[in-house]
């Protein structure tokens, strides 16, 4: 029990560290972007990974 309320409270500490603050001067255009470059960035590194691994194995 009190490892589910960690984690909630991880959790909700990370998603809140994540979006900006009413008054804050980063917009959350910028947020939105820079998560959508970061997901795009991740599947590109994680298919050149893949294909490089497969390059190990047929040698």
């Amino acid at each position: 029990m009190i490892s589910l309320l960690v984690g909630f409270l991880y959790g909700a500490t990370l998603l809140f560290g994540i979006v900006p603050d009413i008054g804050s001067h980063v917009s959350w255009e910028g947020h939105l972007f820079g998560a959508i470059a970061g997901g795009v960035a991740a599947r590109g590194l994680a298919k050149a990974s893949k294909s490089d691994d497969s390059e190990m194995v047929e040698s």
